[in-house]
C-alpha cells in the first residue's frame, strides 16, 4: 500500500546520478573520520565480548536459565508478586 502511495506522490522527484566510488571514499581522507572508525569498531567489539562472556559468568548463579533475573523490582521474575497484606 505504501509503495503505491510513494509511486504516485514521489513520481516527480528528481533522482541524482549515482556517486562514483572515489567520491564515496573521499570522507576517509579526513583524519578525524579515519581515526573515528577504528575507535568505533573497538567499542563495538568490546561491548560484544563483554555481552557474550557475561553468560559464562552468570551461568552458575542462574543454572543456565535467563528466567531468574530480576525485573527491576528486586524480586525474581519467576516469583509471584507479594500479596498486598504482606
Amino acid at each position: 500500500m505504501l509503495a503505491v502511495v510513494k509511486a504516485i506522490f514521489l513520481r516527480g522527484v528528481p533522482i541524482s546520478p549515482p556517486a562514483p566510488f572515489s567520491a564515496r571514499l573521499a570522507p576517509l581522507k579526513d583524519i578525524r573520520v579515519t581515526l573515528t572508525l577504528p575507535a568505533t569498531v573497538f567499542v563495538f567489539l568490546a561491548f560484544n565480548v563483554v555481552y557474550i562472556f557475561s553468560s559464562v559468568i552468570t551461568e552458575r548463579a542462574t543454572d543456565g536459565s535467563a528466567e531468574p533475573f530480576t525485573a527491576g523490582s528486586g524480586r525474581m521474575v519467576s516469583e509471584p508478586p507479594p500479596s498486598p497484606g504482606a
